[in-house]
């Protein structure tokens, strides 16, 4: 009498090794689509602390120019103050020429931040090409914020597709074994029991 389990054990031997090759090649697909989405995701955060960038010198460069020619510490403190409010700006430093120092905020850890310097420049209205250099203002806009952001989305993205990864495997799995490795039981009791006097029997 032929064990079922012997006649059955090379369709399961291949069930597990189609498995894992489903699984391996699924999880390799997932890390490089999870890559390239953190990378995208990455970049669009870089841009958006470029566009608070962009927002300080079109609407506050001029006015603190100003403020420091005048030397209206008053508004010189709001402006400042004012620029903290922008998503991911941590601190603002303002050098003047005279030697005077404006600081608001924390500074991030090095290597967390975006730094970008504005020379702050004032023109005389009344004279063509005549300017002075006031100073400079410097903008640190931390990184915090964007790193967190790509790890929640890192743990949610790897976490959502390894959870399909092993809905699809198990599916293909029941398929696969529905359509092939089921018969190769019925195949290799066949062919142990052929012989001579039983090459007329089919199989079925």
């Amino acid at each position: 009498m032929t064990n079922h389990t012997d006649s059955t054990r090379p369709g399961r031997q291949l069930s597990l090794k189609l498995l894992g090759y489903i699984l391996l090649v699924s999880s390799g697909i997932t890390l490089l689509l999870t890559a390239w989405q953190l990378w995208a995701d990455y970049d669009r955060d870089l841009h958006g602390i470029d566009e608070r960038f962009r927002i300080i010198e079109s609407t506050t460069l001029d006015p603190l120019t100003n403020s420091v020619w005048a030397l209206n510490e008053e508004q010189i403190r709001l402006l400042l103050t004012g620029m903290l409010n922008l998503e991911a700006v941590a601190a603002v430093n303002l050098q003047t020429d005279q030697g005077r120092t404006y600081t608001y905020g924390t500074l991030p850890p090095a290597g967390e931040a975006l730094v970008k310097q504005y020379n702050l420049t004032w023109s005389n209205p009344g004279q063509a090409g005549e300017h002075w250099t006031l100073g400079t203002l410097t903008v640190h806009a931390s990184l915090e914020g964007v790193y967190a952001r790509l790890v929640d989305r890192a743990a949610t993205i790897l976490l959502g597709q390894a959870l399909k990864t092993f809905v699809v495997s198990v599916f293909i799995l029941a398929i696969v074994q529905q359509l092939l490795t089921r018969h190769l039981g019925t195949i290799a009791d066949y062919a142990r029991q052929l012989s001579l006097s039983t090459l007329d029997r089919p199989l079925v």
